[in-house]
């Protein structure tokens, strides 16, 4: 059995007779839950929201989130590109122009070290967080307009597990790591949490108010984000 969480991705469920407690393993992009096999599956999501919190920090910490880096790489990201290249000077700059993001490396720059991911990292981050804070929250203020929302303020992150959440003060979080999403996913991501703005959880009413704004796909595009997400995560720049 499959459950289909739009933030946490694809979460597989695994009864094990012998299993005295729920194990979370997170494999191959998405969750893995052992069981004991008496659970019932209300106790199950149960214990799912308990530990979401950790499985957030399971999924952003686990090796295979690291954005895989490689002189020539290229990413598509919202009305943008990252391009990673190596050029004659000794140090790594960076540089844009005609849409394209440019992080040049000195020659012959080792790319398996943690040195070079860490300096990459660092560089990719900051232009994900710029251009989210440009971009995102005029979405915000558009779909808020639209459909009759409010919130306080838009923040920007980094998470690259959570995409977004709506506090109860009305302050929305976006994960600045949305921009590497189509922008249809982008503007579902939003719309996701304008809705959190009136329906706290994700009851029978938050579906509700969300097939509104979506015209009757918020389940699919729930599925979407969750291909999209596992895309973010494995995929070369």
């Amino acid at each position: 059995m499959i459950i289909e969480d739009s933030e946490l991705g694809n979460i597989i469920l695994k009864p094990n007779a012998r299993a005295r407690t729920i194990i979370c393993r997170y494999r191959d992009g998405q969750f893995q839950l052992t069981f004991p096999s008496h659970l019932s599956k209300a106790e199950i999501m149960k214990t799912i929201e308990s530990m979401r919190q950790d499985m957030h920090r399971l999924k952003e910490n686990h090796p295979e989130s690291d954005i895989l880096l490689q002189n020539g790489s290229e990413r598509e990201m919202y009305q943008s590109k990252i391009k990673i290249s190596e050029g004659s000077l000794r140090n790594f700059y960076y540089g844009y122009r005609d849409g394209v993001h440019n992080i040049v490396c000195p020659p012959g720059t080792d790319y398996s070290t943690m040195e070079t991911k860490t300096i990459l990292k660092k560089h990719i981050v900051n232009i994900l967080r710029k251009s989210a804070m440009e971009a995102l929250p005029p979405k915000a203020e558009h779909y808020a307009s639209i459909h009759g929302f409010s919130y306080q303020q838009v923040k920007i992150n980094t998470s690259r597990g959570r995409w977004g959440s709506c506090s109860s003060r009305q302050t929305i979080n976006l994960s600045c790591f949305c921009m590497l999403f189509p922008e249809y996913l982008i503007d579902f991501v939003i719309l996701h949490e304008l809705c959190h703005t009136i329906e706290m959880n994700h009851g029978v009413k938050f579906w509700q108010l969300l097939d509104s704004v979506t015209q009757n796909n918020a389940k699919r595009l729930t599925k979407e984000l969750a291909l999209q997400s596992k895309k973010v995560y494995l995929n070369r720049l």
